[in-house]
């Protein structure tokens, strides 16, 4: 996965412009100002153009949050797979668990996008309901959460892994 750093960008030239920048530059904004101080006006003041030109893009504030929405739980996903990589039982729940709030932390915002409730029948952003499912990975929750036996965070992760496992 491509790092994304959380320092000011340079412009961006118009012609630059594309979804995927735009989208981007508001994770790398609503990281170091939360998800709630979001602009519209910001974002396109640190993209170099006028509002206007983001709706050649995005579909306004909301379609920009659900995006980075979809993309924070898939980049969340990717990172607690290889997390999970060649560990087993308690070994495995504590690193899944240290490296979910380890990127909770370094992506404030883009966190709390991927918290928020999606619309209704929006199933692209629904939270997936089988853990199988995440990031096309091996089911490395599924026999993690038969562990009863966990305590601390380990019991917390292993709680959250076996209700998804339906």
């Amino acid at each position: 996965m491509p790092s994304c750093s959380s320092s000011p960008s340079t412009h961006v030239a118009r012609a630059g412009l594309s979804e995927l920048v735009v989208i981007e530059e508001a994770e790398r904004l609503i990281d170091e100002v939360g998800l709630s101080r979001l602009t519209l006006v910001e974002l396109a003041a640190r993209l170099g153009v006028r509002q206007p030109s983001l709706y050649k893009h995005i579909q306004g504030t909301d379609g920009l949050v659900r995006s980075i929405a979809i993309r924070a739980k898939n980049e969340l996903a990717y990172v607690l797979a290889r997390a999970a990589v060649g560990r087993e039982r308690a070994d495995a729940l504590g690193s899944i668990s240290d490296a979910y709030r380890a990127w909770a932390l370094a992506h404030p915002g883009r966190y709390a996008s991927g918290q928020a409730a999606p619309a209704p029948g929006d199933t692209e952003n629904e939270a997936r309901k089988d853990a199988r499912s995440l990031s096309n990975s091996p089911p490395f929750i599924c026999t993690y959460c038969r562990c009863v036996w966990a305590t601390g965070r380990e019991a917390v992760f292993s709680t959250w892994a076996c209700s998804s496992d339906g």
